[in-house]
């Protein structure tokens, strides 16, 4: 059995590479044909049912990169199967795991960017709110303020430091439905930026049990804030202005 999540990390960081070496004109077809490698294990027989969830993001930037015609017939192949009309992405999400509601929103960006129409859009975005955790903590100044984390699990006392990539997946989901005016972000869009920010980038988590503490520095962590931070800025700046 592959494993899903370590394998898709792989690709995405690989494919991460190859974009500025190619920029720059330096060798990127090693880190490139590994990339293609470690989604092709996603995408090969025997692979979990679940990489539907973390395929859409590296085959995009495969398809983007290369051209070529097979990532993108994964790519339709994996709409039809997981987003056709009548089962809209985010159906039934609200209960399971946030790392799977956020890699929802991310499969349904990937398509919807390149032209796919998913529907339900909204209830992806929907599915997304419940996790966002908007209680002010008692006893704690507010420069320790708990609104705007993101909850590990619903009802759980843990919250994700996740601000960028959850501003990111929100503003990208908006911008596709085309169904909410930006302005209806401006209040829930500064609390979730400003939780992020109080603690050094990379933070894993703050446990709400008393006295409320911060986990260690997570390397993953670090590296997908910092890469939702720089989309951010390059695809949605007025979401980060407004964050501010």
């Amino acid at each position: 059995m592959v494993s899903k999540g370590p394998t898709a990390a792989v690709a995405s960081s690989l494919l991460d590479l190859v974009s500025p070496l190619r920029r720059r004109g330096l060798p990127y077809a090693r880190y490139l044909h590994a990339a293609e490698r470690a989604a092709g294990a996603l995408n090969a027989p025997g692979a979990p049912e679940s990489a539907w969830l973390v395929l859409p993001a590296p085959l995009a930037s495969l398809f983007l990169l290369t051209g070529k015609d097979l990532y993108k017939k994964a790519l339709a192949a994996i709409k039809e199967t997981y987003f056709a009309e009548g089962s809209p992405p985010g159906a039934g999400l609200a209960a399971s795991r946030v790392h799977d509601v956020l890699l929802a929103a991310r499969a349904v960006g990937e398509l919807g960017e390149l032209g796919f129409a998913v529907k339900g859009l909204d209830a992806c975005f929907n599915a997304l709110l419940p996790w966002i955790y908007l209680n002010h903590t008692p006893g704690l100044p507010d420069s320790a303020d708990t609104a705007g984390g993101l909850l590990e699990e619903l009802g759980a006392n843990r919250l994700l430091f996740r601000g960028f990539e959850l501003s990111y997946l929100l503003g990208r989901l908006n911008a596709l439905g085309g169904y909410r005016p930006l302005a209806t972000l401006k209040d829930l869009l500064p609390r979730i930026l400003a939780f992020t920010l109080r603690q050094p980038a990379g933070t894993s988590h703050l446990s709400l049990s008393e006295p409320a503490t911060a986990g260690t520095l997570d390397a993953g962590v670090l590296v997908r804030e910092l890469d939702f931070r720089t989309r951010l800025v390059v695809e949605l700046p007025e979401l980060l202005r407004r964050g501010k």
